[in-house]
């Protein structure tokens, strides 16, 4: 099959990548990178960035800290997605050195120009993990098998940007990953498939909290691509309720999260 991975340049989607990897062998894979996941006030990650220990750069040894489970000690507790502003530690991945795979960047997925060419990939499947877009229909309709999303919290209990940070700060003890169809442009309300859970470990960082989802969220995306590689249907059900969209904390937000897991 022809497959197209839209991943955020982040080290949780390079441990993702790296754990789906198996079932990616014999396919033909793209990679298309988004750079950031929504926006946030500056000031916010100014104000906490002086309160916290930096975080560690975004490149290949900190891929293998994170293989070894190094991490949890390592980093703080400020959410993940906060680092990119903090530009003198701008570093990324090279992704096509650390997986072999073609690499794109659009600056507007949904573009003329970007959906000619992805349709001209011709892909069967697409996969989004942390894809910092929102996918229009004229992309959506393109694969055969569909756009598979594997999302960082619980739906439809947890849509929009950073649910881990947001079910902590609400004080749910389990966290989780769903994996869903984006049929449509509606954020994170497509047909579920599953769920898989964690419960939230108060003595770790964010960060290590939702790295520690990929295990179960990824295994639960390889086998649902084995189903759709085999010819097999895949079970799907529609969300109960329509839960709430979460954005990017406010300042207040975040200090009481990092005071909830002990940071400050």
């Amino acid at each position: 099959m022809r497959i197209i991975a839209l991943l955020n340049n982040d080290v949780h989607c390079a441990d993702a990548l790296a754990a789906i990897i198996p079932m990616l062998k014999n396919h033909n894979v793209r990679i298309v990178l988004s750079r950031y996941v929504g926006r946030i006030d500056g000031h916010v990650a100014n104000q906490l960035s002086e309160k916290s220990e930096p975080l560690i750069c975004e490149d290949s040894s900190s891929l293998k800290m994170v293989r070894n489970g190094d991490l949890r000690q390592s980093v703080d507790g400020l959410p993940y997605d906060l680092r990119r502003l903090r530009k003198a530690e701008e570093c990324s991945f090279d992704w096509r050195q650390l997986f072999g795979f073609g690499v794109k960047i659009y600056d507007d997925i949904n573009s003329i120009d970007a959906v000619s060419d992805i349709a001209e990939f011709l892909p069967d499947l697409i996969i989004s993990i942390r894809f910092g877009q929102i996918l229009q229909q004229p992309l959506i309709n393109i694969p055969e098998f569909g756009v598979l999303n594997l999302h960082s919290g619980i739906l439809p209990a947890y849509r929009g940007i950073m649910p881990t940070f947001w079910a902590i700060l609400n004080g749910e003890n389990e966290i989780g990953m769903t994996l869903h169809y984006i049929n449509n442009a509606k954020i994170d309300a497509g047909e579920i498939i599953g769920w898989t859970k964690n419960q939230v470990d108060f003595k770790a960082s964010l960060f290590s909290n939702i790295n520690d989802l990929y295990e179960g969220g990824c295994s639960l995306l390889s086998q649902t691509m084995k189903k759709i590689f085999n010819g097999e249907k895949v079970q799907t059900f529609k969300p109960s309720g329509s839960g709430s969209y979460f954005s990017y904390p406010k300042e207040d937000d975040v200090k009481r999260f990092l005071r909830m897991m002990k940071v400050v």
